[in-house]
């Protein structure tokens, strides 16, 4: 996000189409992610993304 009306720097992604990028998170070193969840608004449900 860039922080322009909560838009990606692409703009607005519409059905059907996709953005690649870089997406950096801060978190303390002695932490290990072992997943994501990933939603469209803060209503949906999501998906959970297990990472390698």
């Amino acid at each position: 996000m860039d922080g322009a009306e909560g838009q990606p720097p692409a703009g607005a992604v519409n059905p059907g189409n996709s953005v690649k990028g870089i997406v950096v998170f801060d978190i303390p070193k002695n932490v290990e992610p072992v997943e994501l969840v990933l939603t469209d608004s803060m209503f949906s449900g999501g998906v959970t993304v297990s990472l390698p």
